[in-house]
């Protein structure tokens, strides 16, 4: 017959060494996973930071990337506006030029007088008692200014101040400048062919005195665009139509 011999005493040993056993594999796993987090969290940094400076580089080129393409463009575009303003300064100076030259045409063109309407308005103020026999006009050197110089015979000195201050009067001349540059009494220039000489039969004829005089003047400075009453009434009507259309079109000051 069999004997069943227990000892609880050694089981329970045995299971308190299996518990420590275990608690001490816990407790050494424990501590091992510990001792490698340094390690762990080394290997990521190592990797990502990395990563991250790749990731900023890669970020930076492509903004400078995108600058410089953005520069080029801004380039094209500041180039294409200089050959604008370049053109567009070109034009004004032509235009500047073309303007300049219509000015000078229309100041010329203002400053015109008709020899029709000076002849005419000359002959409107010569006196009874006053005759023309010449008329000369000359430009003063290095100005354009048109001098005139009236010769003729009066039959007094009255006669030839009173055509003076008729001349004075006109507005296509100056006044200032309209002068007598020489008055004398002398016989009439003339001829007759029925006349004889004193020593044969006939009749000696015997003309009266004159006064030979010189007046000087000057065309005047006003503009035609001020004259236009004036040329109107000497017959001047081309050069007032001429006018009067380039006032309309504010080529001319009214």
């Amino acid at each position: 017959m069999y004997s069943l011999d227990v000892n609880f005493l050694k089981d329970r040993y045995l299971e308190d060494k299996s518990k420590t056993a275990s608690k001490k594999t816990k407790e050494s796993a424990t501590t091992s996973l510990d001792e490698r987090l340094p390690y762990i969290w080394g290997g990521v940094a190592l990797v990502f930071f990395p990563l991250l400076a790749l990731l900023s580089l890669w970020m930076v080129n492509n903004q400078i990337a995108t600058m410089e393409k953005a520069s080029k463009s801004l380039e094209g575009d500041l180039q294409d506006i200089q050959s604008q303003n370049i053109e567009r300064a070109k034009l004004a100076q032509e235009v500047k030029q073309t303007q300049q030259q219509t000015q000078s045409l229309v100041t010329i063109f203002n400053y015109i007088r008709p020899w029709s309407a000076i002849l005419k308005d000359i002959q409107s103020r010569t006196l009874t008692g006053v005759q023309i026999t010449n008329i000369e006009d000359s430009t003063t050197e290095g100005q354009q200014v048109q001098n005139l110089t009236i010769q003729g015979y009066a039959k007094t000195y009255d006669n030839v101040n009173d055509f003076l201050l008729a001349l004075q009067n006109s507005r296509l001349l100056t006044a200032e400048k309209t002068l007598i540059k020489q008055a004398e009494l002398i016989n009439l220039p003339a001829t007759w062919e029925g006349a004889k000489s004193s020593g044969e039969n006939g009749v000696e004829v015997v003309f009266p005195k004159v006064v030979s005089y010189t007046i000087a003047t000057e065309l005047s400075q006003i503009p035609a665009s001020e004259l236009l009453a004036e040329l109107r009434t000497q017959g001047a009507i081309g050069l007032v139509a001429r006018i009067r259309n380039l006032q309309q079109k504010g080529v001319i000051g009214q």
